[in-house]
């Protein structure tokens, strides 16, 4: 299969299109060559191996809404919430942020992401940049026309946390862990 082509599972069972000459080898514009009635599925870009599950948007239990994601944040190991900037829910982790969202129950979220992944990420419907955020390659999720699967963002924000772990200085790591 070409290097800049994508092969698209859909329905859970061996069927394959091989759409080509979408333009990127990392960031695949999906959104622009799938139709509604085409989700779910899963798209793997073929030159960088990485797979994510697209699901419809019109069903609200395959979107992660603000409240779910401060749910997985604080379930892990040393995360901490702090209200920041007035109307900001940053959590942290060893005083570093990793995830942050709105107080509001509909707003936007953001992450940090692989450098690799970022561009892939931000082509898809309801992913973009983070505002003042992007150059530390951190996206920013909408949850009404986010299409990706709630399996796949709770990875990222899962994601976000170790690249931030991995960062802290191993002192601040054994404190974390209580050794």
């Amino acid at each position: 299969m070409p290097a800049d082509s994508i092969e698209a599972v859909r329905g859970g069972r061996r069927s394959i299109q091989v759409f080509r000459g979408l333009g990127r080898v990392r960031g695949v514009l999906l959104k622009d060559y799938l139709p509604e009635r085409c989700l779910p599925i899963t798209a793997r870009c073929c030159a960088t191996n990485v797979s994510i599950k697209i699901e419809s948007g019109h069903n609200g239990t395959f979107r992660m809404q603000q409240d779910e994601l401060r749910t997985l944040c604080m379930s892990l190991a040393g995360a901490s919430e702090q209200i920041q900037w007035d109307n900001d829910r940053v959590f942290k982790i060893g005083g570093k942020m990793f995830a942050c969202s709105g107080i509001e129950t509909d707003s936007r979220y953001s992450f940090k992401v692989d450098d690799e992944r970022f561009l892939e990420l931000t082509d898809f419907p309801g992913i973009e940049p983070a505002p003042y955020l992007a150059r530390a390659r951190w996206v920013q999720i909408d949850p009404d026309t986010c299409k990706l699967a709630r399996q796949d963002i709770e990875e990222l924000v899962r994601r976000s946390y170790q690249l931030v772990w991995s960062k802290l200085p191993k002192k601040t790591q054994k404190a974390i862990l209580g050794q």
